[in-house]
C-alpha cells in the first residue's frame, strides 16, 4: 500500500488542495489494490474533506471498473456512492444497472427505488448502501445504530408508513425510526455478526465462549476489528 500513508497525510493537514492532486494522480495510476483504495475512501468519507470531494469522487469508477473480486467492488461502490454529491447522470445510470444486476429478482424494485430516492433529478447520494440496508430490513433481521442504540433487532416493518420499530441494546423500550433516519443512522448486520449473536442470543454465545473461548474471540476480532485485551474483556 503505497497511497494511502500519503491521504492520510493530507486528510490530517486538512490540506484539500494536496489532497485532490493525489487523487487525480491515483485515479490514472497503472496499478493498485482493491484494499488500499477502500481504506482511503473509508478515510476520506470519514474525513471534513468529504464533502468537497464529492465533487470529484466519480474519477475513481475509472479504477472500480478493474476491480475482480466481487465484494471489493461491492464495497468500494457503496462508498462511491456515500461520498459523490455531484448526482450525474452517469452515476445515476450505473447505480439503476448495478442494482438490476445484484437484484435481478426482486419483486419490491421498483417500490425500493423509489424509496432510496433514486429518480431523475433527485439526489441519491448512499444509493447503493440504502438499497442494500431496505433489502436487509425484515423483521428479525439485525442491525447497528451508530447513535448510540447499538446492537438492534428489527420487531416489525412497513413499506407503507416507512418505518420500522426496534428493540436496542443500549435503549429500553420500542423504538421507531423512519426509512429516511434509517438509511442515516442503520448499518445491517448478519445474524452471525459477534453484535447481532450477543444481544439476539447472549446465553448460546456465552455457552459457546466457555467452550471454545479463542474461536469467539476470533470472531470478535474479524467483526469488529483489532482490540486491545482491555477492549475485547469489555466487549466480553
Amino acid at each position: 500500500m503505497t497511497y494511502l500513508g500519503d491521504f492520510e497525510v493530507r486528510i490530517e493537514k486538512n490540506d484539500y488542495p494536496g489532497f485532490l492532486k493525489l487523487w487525480e494522480e491515483y485515479c490514472y495510476s497503472d496499478e493498485f489494490e482493491a484494499e488500499e483504495f477502500k481504506k482511503i475512501l473509508q478515510k476520506s468519507l470519514a474525513s471534513p474533506l468529504s464533502h468537497p470531494f464529492g465533487k470529484h469522487v466519480e474519477k475513481g469508477v475509472i479504477l472500480w471498473k478493474k476491480i475482480l473480486d466481487s465484494k471489493d467492488s461491492h464495497d468500494v461502490l457503496k462508498l462511491i456512492f456515500q461520498i459523490q454529491t455531484t448526482h450525474s447522470n452517469s452515476l445515476f445510470e450505473m447505480a439503476i444497472d448495478y442494482l438490476k444486476n445484484a437484484y435481478p429478482n426482486d419483486p419490491l424494485f421498483q417500490e425500493k427505488l423509489r424509496i432510496i430516492g433514486l429518480r431523475p433529478g433527485e439526489p441519491f447520494q448512499g444509493a447503493i448502501s440504502n438499497y442494500e440496508l431496505l433489502t436487509h430490513m425484515k423483521k428479525g433481521a439485525f442491525v447497528y445504530h451508530k447513535g448510540g442504540w447499538g446492537a438492534s433487532e428489527i420487531l416489525d416493518i412497513s413499506l407503507i408508513r416507512e418505518e420500522l420499530a426496534l428493540e436496542c441494546e443500549h435503549v429500553a423500550g420500542t423504538k421507531h425510526l423512519s426509512f429516511s433516519n434509517a438509511f442515516k443512522t442503520l448499518i445491517p448486520l448478519p445474524s452471525t455478526h459477534y453484535l447481532a449473536r450477543r444481544f439476539g442470543d447472549p446465553d448460546l454465545l456465552e455457552r459457546q465462549a466457555k467452550e471454545n473461548s479463542t474461536e469467539i474471540i476470533r470472531t470478535l476480532l474479524i467483526d469488529l476489528g483489532p482490540k486491545t485485551a482491555a477492549e475485547i474483556k469489555e466487549e466480553l
